[in-house]
């Protein structure tokens, strides 16, 4: 699987890595749209050429506001940035030290889905990973999201919290892990553990956030006003509904998007505890990933990664899954297709792009209500549990 991870994401790596020029970041010169990537751009945009810290130092005015992301990812991208170097070319080496960052990212996710017995593979070949693995950075949280949920599944509610808080750090969704997790362990009268998990994580989320917020709090606070403010973006429902004239102004949206999560989840997850009393609290994590994805303002390609972990450790048929996936590969490439519109170029209308999200958005409904009918774990993931019960059991 490890071998598997590795191919698939270099060759969607090496699909980006021309794009991580001067004349493509800086000048624009046209290459192709499908080697374009966040990763090299995120250099220039969020102003790392030189030794300026994210937050602490404030941003050269442009038209495009820097610092727009979690405390962790920042630091992250500021400490590949120093270790590149300037250079002739700074982009090059940036693009390259952040594929390295990424793809062990990416192995440590499939070592602990093969430690959880998960049907890895439904990570490690998935055509998301290539796509969408070396656009932004959320296989780091993906990875430290899966990481704590290995050692949650051992026990170790500490080591759990902590992974998920760093991860909520780089990216908020980690922590909502905690909840569900937490809700298990409640079930099984262990309270302690409970309070332990959702310590860990608030603790750990709260320590990277406040040395920055207390140094920096106007700067601290650009990613959260940047999310806020931010209009539904083209891959989204929202912008779908705008297009047909049913706009929604940004501020509700941004509540709707969260209650209507919410109580999709909730409904889901009522209907299934009580069809399946058995079932492993923590399994709402599946419902509720795609359920804000769903709702979401914001659905960028790479936030699919989010889902794939959870797909390895359900039981939804892998045709299902496979079907699923051919609408996200559909989706990125008419996604950038139509981006070319935008310039003045020729390629598909946004009426054909609404199709297909609307078409992608149907099949995770569908793989959601296939989940609903079979809600327990995976049957690898399943034998790790009774192994992992077995030999506690055994040391006690």
């Amino acid at each position: 699987m490890l071998l598997t991870t590795t191919a698939v994401f270099l060759l969607g790596a090496a699909q980006k890595a021309p794009c991580a020029t001067v004349a493509w970041v800086e000048d624009r010169q046209p290459i192709g749209w499908s080697c374009d990537s966040d990763i090299v751009n995120l250099r220039s945009w969020e102003q790392l050429l030189g030794d300026r810290a994210p937050y602490l130092d404030p941003c050269v005015p442009s038209a495009r506001a820097c610092d727009e992301y979690p405390v962790a990812t920042m630091y992250l991208m500021r400490a590949i940035a120093w270790l590149s170097g300037p250079g002739a070319n700074p982009y090059g080496p940036f693009f390259w030290w952040s594929m390295a960052v990424l793809l062990a990212a990416a192995l440590a996710t499939a070592w602990a889905l093969e430690r959880l017995g998960a049907r890895t593979l439904m990570f490690a070949a998935s055509p998301i990973l290539a796509l969408a693995g070396s656009v932004n950075w959320d296989l780091v949280p993906v990875a430290l999201a899966t990481l704590g949920f290995l050692a949650y599944v051992r026990r170790r509610h500490v080591l759990a919290g902590i992974l998920w808080g760093i991860g909520a750090a780089a990216k908020l969704y980690p922590g909502l892990l905690a909840l569900p997790a937490a809700a298990e362990e409640r079930r099984n009268e262990d309270r302690g553990g409970a309070i332990r998990l959702l310590f860990a994580t608030g603790a750990t989320w709260f320590a990277a956030n406040l040395p920055v917020a207390v140094l920096a709090f106007e700067g601290w606070l650009v990613f959260f006003r940047f999310s806020a403010e931010r209009l539904p973006d083209y891959d989204s429902l929202w912008w779908v509904l705008c297009r047909a004239a049913l706009c929604v102004p940004t501020r509700v949206v941004n509540i709707a998007s969260l209650l209507i999560a919410t109580a999709i989840t909730l409904w889901i997850w009522r209907r299934v505890t009580r069809r399946t009393p058995e079932v492993p609290r923590w399994m709402l994590t599946f419902p509720l990933l795609a359920m804000l994805l769903l709702t979401s303002k914001v659905w960028s390609p790479q936030y699919s990664l989010w889902l794939l972990p959870w797909f390895a450790m359900t039981r939804v048929r892998s045709m299902t899954f496979v079907q699923y996936q051919l609408a996200e590969v559909i989706e990125y490439m008419v996604r950038f297709l139509f981006f070319e519109t935008l310039g003045g170029g020729s390629g598909p209308s946004y009426s054909v792009l609404s199709v297909i999200i609307i078409v992608r958005a149907v099949l995770l409904l569908r793989c959601v209500v296939e989940w609903m009918g079979d809600p327990m774990p995976a049957d690898g993931v399943t034998s790790t549990l009774a192994r992992v019960g077995s030999e506690r059991r055994g040391y006690g």
